[in-house]
């Protein structure tokens, strides 16, 4: 695809990085293509961030001041979208449902089902907590927290390993890749009753 202004060779679908005109955006762009990244879990922060960097260079409202109204307006809708797009993608549960329903994975509320002894051992935590703060026990507080959280950090591991084993999976071997979006959901589904637990376990 090239640059309708210059010619160029196009890098992301919102503006062109040679002449750096802002381009009429198809509707459905997703946040990878946004950022000129290919839609996968794996992703490095470093470059996502210089990748914001870039884009905000060219597509802020202030260096649109001036300008045609339609430029102005097409400079704001464009900035909004890419604050979503690295808010999303910059954090890793994010991340992983996002991708997870873009790829046709199930979402939160159509598969609720979490690993197998998962949520009755989430209760025990969950009195474990109540137990602690009610003693005023800030050290147990603290050990459960940083359960929670390596428990946390072991389960997006496994998410990053799932994702890669649904990436590799042809999407002709439907049952395969329907397979592993359940079992993806199932693990992001245990993911968001642990960070309700750190919340718990945080407050006063």
């Amino acid at each position: 695809m090239r640059c309708p202004a210059c010619g160029a060779s196009l890098d992301n679908p919102v503006f062109c990085s040679s002449c750096r005109v802002l381009l009429d955006e198809t509707p459905g762009i997703d946040h990878f293509r946004r950022l000129g990244l290919a839609p996968r879990f794996a992703l490095d922060v470093e470059d996502l961030e210089a990748r914001l960097i870039a884009h905000s260079r060219v597509l802020h409202p202030d260096r649109f001041i001036g300008r045609s109204e339609a430029e102005r307006a097409k400079s704001l809708r464009s900035s909004a979208a890419l604050n979503d797009a690295v808010v999303t993608l910059r954090d890793p549960w994010k991340r992983a449902d996002y991708l997870l329903v873009l790829l046709g994975g199930p979402t939160g509320a159509a598969e609720r089902r979490t690993p197998p002894a998962f949520v009755s051992e989430m209760l025990e935590a969950r009195e474990a907590v109540e137990e602690a703060k009610a003693s005023g026990d800030r050290a147990k507080l603290g050990e459960l927290r940083a359960s929670f959280a390596a428990r946390q950090a072991s389960l997006l591991a496994t998410i990053a390993g799932q994702f890669a084993r649904l990436e590799s999976t042809p999407r002709e071997d439907r049952a395969a890749f329907d397979a592993l979006a359940r079992e993806i959901r199932t693990t992001l589904n245990a993911t968001t009753y642990l960070a309700t637990l750190l919340r718990e376990s945080t407050e006063s």
